[in-house]
């Protein structure tokens, strides 16, 4: 019950005003209903939902201040990102999610709740392809630009194909750089 959900909350430090435990509940809900068809927790239990879940995600904003806008990157079902909006009236967070069914399941919670400042990205954010960013990475070494080019690089290497080279690209400016543990991490992924 509600009553369960707000106890439970208040067990683990987590105080919610009447709106904020309905969101919950009806959060808690949708995750139910949905869970074993969408495969979206082995987390079953009303208890541990609450505690692992909900008092996990909504204890953060108590101990820092939660950037916004958010990017809330592999959600899942939608943590930490929605209870964070939850503690947070004000937060606006991008849920990003790239499996089909936990994006389905994402609409659907989103639109139970009725909540502003959420939105879901229904897609990956990597760079699809590293050839781009590897060849940007260049261009930035070439200027002298090393903070930048590392930067790109790794993005890089998010895409297999440019693993390689991209590592090697790492590991040269680490060495530049005399990050010799780095150095070497790199080169054994190269």
């Amino acid at each position: 019950t509600q009553s369960d959900m707000r106890r439970l909350l208040g067990d683990g430090g987590i105080i919610v005003d009447d709106l904020q435990l309905d969101l919950f509940w009806r959060f808690y809900l949708r995750l139910r209903a949905r869970n074993e068809e969408y495969g979206l927790t082995r987390i079953s239990k009303f208890e541990d939902i609450v505690f692992k879940h909900f008092v996990d995600c909504a204890v953060v904003p108590k101990m820092i201040e939660i950037p916004s806008p958010l990017l809330d990157i592999g959600t899942g079902p939608g943590f930490p990102g929605i209870p964070f909006r939850i503690m947070c009236p004000g937060l606006r967070v991008t849920l990003a999610e790239c499996r089909r069914r936990r994006v389905e399941f994402l609409n659907e919670a989103l639109a139970s709740l009725k909540l502003s400042g959420l939105r879901v990205h229904g897609a990956s954010v990597r760079p699809e392809y590293g050839e781009p960013h590897y060849h940007l990475a260049l261009a930035l070494r070439h200027l002298g630009r090393d903070d930048e080019a590392y930067a790109a690089f790794y993005k890089a290497v998010w895409n297999h194909a440019w693993q390689p080279a991209g590592y090697h690209a790492l590991a040269e400016i680490d060495c530049c750089r005399r990050h010799w543990p780095a150095a070497l991490d790199h080169l054994d992924r190269a």
